[in-house]
């Protein structure tokens, strides 16, 4: 057993590397991005690694990121020979008590992680969200020759004047593997790395893409897609004038996270994408009832 009143705490440093990199050696079978983003998150003021140490040693760490009125959990790691000693536990309690001046503490885990789901319920965390990880090689996006109806918004004024007149029923968008508040600063942070991507007709808007790159965030350079509306064809037609138009945008994977079991994932399976993981966000709120 681990006193855990013996645990220190303080912020990561950079040469804390090597012993992250012991940490994380086994997790994903070695593909743990933690080691990959170390260096570019320790760069980043709004967010911080919390380093847990017992007698001068590492034995955990997590990272902790805010954003407008939210904080998001991430990255939470406990070395192996000091799991199942409440060290976990120790680091989510200590990231309720850094994030209660905020209105939401969220993150993300598997839905097959049961006793992360449990761990986190437990402290009063509810679950406000199921979706995919979905992916695409940009190779494979189908062909489409109707572009009439698209045309890309470049100016932030009008795309929050397009969302304010759109019915929308989303309540998260993710910046990357972060999920926060769908509000004007959400969005216009996506749409600062990337485009966003309108259809319509008659002045009703049939569908509305955002997509940017994730280099911003310290890991691979990917292409990330969110989905604000649209039916299967507007969806088809939108993908494609991106991949003809906007190939600068567009790297080895495009990925998103629809609904679980939404009519988004299934228009999305039938536009080619494959299914990863399927996770969860839990949120604490500390907004008074």
């Amino acid at each position: 057993m681990i006193d855990l009143d013996s645990i220190e705490l303080r912020l990561g440093l950079a040469n804390d590397k090597p012993f992250i990199d012991e940490i994380c050696k086994n997790i994903w079978n070695g593909r743990d991005y933690l080691p990959t983003v170390w260096n570019n998150w320790l760069d980043d003021d709004a967010g911080s690694f919390i380093i847990a140490e017992l007698n001068g040693h590492i034995i955990g760490v997590y990272h902790l990121y805010n954003f407008n009125s939210d904080s998001w959990m991430e990255a939470l790691r406990i070395k192996e020979t000091h799991r199942g000693n409440g060290v976990g536990a120790y680091l989510v309690q200590d990231a309720i008590n850094k994030s209660n001046s905020f209105n939401n503490l969220r993150l993300v885990t598997s839905m097959e992680n049961i006793a992360s789901r449990n761990l986190f319920r437990k402290f009063g965390f509810k679950e406000k969200l199921h979706t995919n990880y979905m992916s695409i090689n940009p190779d494979n996006i189908l062909e489409s020759s109707n572009f009439t109806n698209i045309q890309v918004i470049d100016n932030s004024e009008e795309i929050l004047s397009v969302i304010r007149n759109c019915s929308i029923d989303k309540k998260f968008i993710p910046l990357w593997w972060r999920w926060w508040s769908l509000n004007d600063s959400s969005l216009l942070q996506y749409f600062k790395n990337g485009i966003a991507v309108i259809s319509e007709h008659s002045g009703i808007v049939d569908s509305l893409l955002f997509i940017q790159r994730t280099k911003n965030y310290g890991h691979k350079d990917y292409s990330q897609l969110f989905i604000l509306s649209g039916g299967y064809e507007e969806i088809k037609n939108s993908l494609y004038y991106i991949k003809t138009s906007f190939k600068d945008l567009l790297y080895p994977t495009i990925f998103c996270f629809p609904e679980f079991n939404s009519n988004e994932s299934k228009i999305l399976t039938n536009l080619g994408f494959k299914t990863g993981t399927n996770l969860v966000i839990l949120e604490k709120s500390f907004i008074p009832i």
